[in-house]
């Protein structure tokens, strides 16, 4: 199996759960870094983000992943405003997934997952989505280990 760990992260989650789907299934990673950096202020950046998602906005990254080798594609993304982070939808809408297998994690603050598994299959057309690890802040290695288990990827 080739698989990539392909993620956004603000603050840190999503990336340490990234890195240790990566580390388990030995994976490697790319992560979806905007071009135009997020505000750090939480009021400023909650009202680009919810701008973002309602305008179904994707903005550039500052580079673009190469998926073509790859049979398995973990997609990692932090619940923002019930959607998946608009950076992660540039990355997915700009790739051909079709025949591809995606494996969903996303974090969170206690929000769950929302909308997320909605927003995530609109940018991956013809893509194979398996179901979503939902993971309050990073999670733990023994809730990622029992996911890969369950989908039969580790």
């Amino acid at each position: 199996m080739k698989a990539v760990v392909l993620y956004f992260s603000h603050g840190g989650n999503t990336r340490a759960a990234a890195r240790r789907i990566a580390d388990i299934v030995g994976a490697r990673q790319f992560e979806a870094v905007p071009a135009q950096a997020y505000p750090a202020d939480y009021k400023q950046l909650v009202a680009r983000v919810l701008a973002q998602v309602k305008a179904g906005e994707h903005p550039p990254l500052i580079q673009m992943p190469d998926l073509a080798d790859c049979d398995v594609l973990f997609a990692g993304s932090p619940n923002w405003c019930g959607a998946i982070a608009p950076p992660l939808a540039t990355a997915l809408s700009g790739a051909d997934l079709s025949g591809k297998t995606v494996a969903p994690f996303f974090t969170h603050g206690g929000g769950g997952t929302g909308n997320m598994l909605q927003s995530l299959q609109a940018v991956c057309p013809g893509a194979r989505i398996l179901p979503a690890l939902s993971l309050k802040g990073s999670g733990t290695d023994g809730e990622v280990t029992a996911w890969l288990q369950e989908l039969g990827l580790q």
